[in-house]
């Protein structure tokens, strides 16, 4: 939800000053400006912010609560660790939206009517957020974004009413909202998904789904109050596209089935270890690092998983169950002879095979047991896309074992 990232010594520009001078709200103008998503992946979720104009001084601003720079101290450590500091700024209204249109993301503006003293408040509120003491905020996924800010201020602006007409359940889930907008690279989707637990799969309300910045035009459209005249006053006045994307990504109400491309994917991959473990020659060798890598991957990313979960503030990596499919015991199985030598002995085979293989084999146990408990809704975590693509994969990494323990005529040995 991350408008760009600016160089800090142009914020610490375009935030200073003071804008507003006029004293009556016929002077001002407020509209809320929603762009769609972006190329890149901050921007996938879209953007949105609050227009103010002054017709008393011919000026008009956009104030934007989704601003990061590169140049922040210790930005990649704070990254990381999940200690993020986005910024508050205020810049030129329309600046801002042609560069929104040169990015070729479509633009919808609403123009708010307020009850009456409060659009001057919220336009004071909004100078007061971005004062180089106050601009400042420790970014967090869902709850603390560029739109929950915004919503936050509007919901305070109309007296509780966004709140009111939002509270309702939605049958949805932090993670489908998410997913809403991830279709359009199934590889991102599922390593995001993948590394956030079980915080973001409960219900949640119109309230909480309005993180995401299309959510709240939506829910404007819904509120009125009464303003000393009119006891039914709408808060939208108007409502236009100011710029529509000759390609426009449609963004689905509901996200598709996850599991085809994961599932279909595993499947390819455990078929060819499969098959590769029959292989000499060349081809064999191909095979061996290709499973190396496998390994060598499967290792980095529970490393990531585990590092993640325990060791920094990401609430949404906290308390995840993806960590009984990838951890760090998988670096065991890396320096593992694939095949074993002629002159291996029965034991040093066994031992091999256990080291090689137990990893695997606790990820396949534990797909197994996570798919039996969440039919019957344990565990709360969403693991189906974990487990499409994990599952099969252990399942061909322990396949020659498999293999071997089953074949007819043979004891359950792991012995070759």
């Amino acid at each position: 939800m991350s408008r760009f990232a600016v160089p800090a010594v142009l914020l610490l520009v375009i935030c200073s000053g003071t804008f507003i001078q006029a004293e009556s709200e016929e002077d001002y103008t407020v509209s809320l400006v929603t762009s769609g998503p972006g190329s890149e992946v901050y921007l996938w979720w879209g953007h949105i912010a609050l227009l103010v104009e002054d017709h008393s001084l011919g000026r008009d601003y956009l104030y934007d609560f989704g601003v990061f720079s590169f140049e922040t101290e210790n930005f990649l450590s704070n990254f990381i660790l999940g200690r993020l500091w986005y910024m508050s700024y205020r810049s030129s209204g329309e600046a801002g939206i042609r560069r929104t249109i040169q990015e070729d993301r479509r633009i919808r503006i609403q123009v708010l009517r307020f009850p009456p003293g409060n659009k001057l408040k919220l336009i004071r509120e909004l100078e007061r957020r971005v004062l180089p003491e106050n601009r400042e905020y420790l970014y967090e996924y869902y709850r603390d974004n560029c739109a929950t800010r915004i919503r936050d201020l509007l919901d305070d602006a109309y007296d509780g009413e966004l709140h009111r007409v939002s509270s309702a359940r939605d049958a949805m889930t932090l993670r489908l909202q998410t997913r809403r907008f991830t279709g359009r690279n199934r590889f991102i989707e599922w390593l995001l998904m993948f590394l956030m637990s079980g915080n973001i799969d409960q219900e949640i309300s119109g309230w909480e789904a309005m993180f995401l910045p299309s959510e709240i035009p939506g829910y404007m459209e819904k509120i009125s109050f009464s303003d000393g005249k009119d006891a039914d006053t709408q808060a939208v006045v108007s409502d236009r596209i100011v710029h529509l994307p000759e390609h426009e990504r449609n963004i689905p109400e509901v996200p598709g089935n996850p599991l085809p491309v994961p599932l279909g994917a595993g499947i390819l991959a455990a078929g060819f270890l499969i098959a590769g473990r029959f292989l000499r020659g060349k081809a064999g060798i191909l095979v061996e690092i290709i499973f190396r890598l496998i390994l060598v991957s499967g290792a980095l990313l529970g490393s990531v998983l585990f590092f993640l979960s325990f060791f920094t503030d990401h609430a949404v990596t906290h308390g995840n169950w993806n960590l009984l499919l990838l951890n760090p015991l998988h670096w065991i199985s890396i320096f593992v002879p694939y095949r074993p030598g002629k002159k291996n002995s029965p034991e040093q085979i066994r031992i091999r095979d256990f080291l090689l293989f137990l990893p695997w084999l606790v990820s396949i146990d534990a797909s197994l047991i996570m798919i039996v408990t969440r039919f019957f809704g344990l565990p709360s975590q969403d693991v189906e896309q974990a487990i499409a693509f994990l599952l099969p994969l252990a399942l061909g990494i322990c396949g020659p074992w498999i293999l071997r323990v089953l074949k007819p005529g043979r004891s359950l040995s792991i012995v070759s």
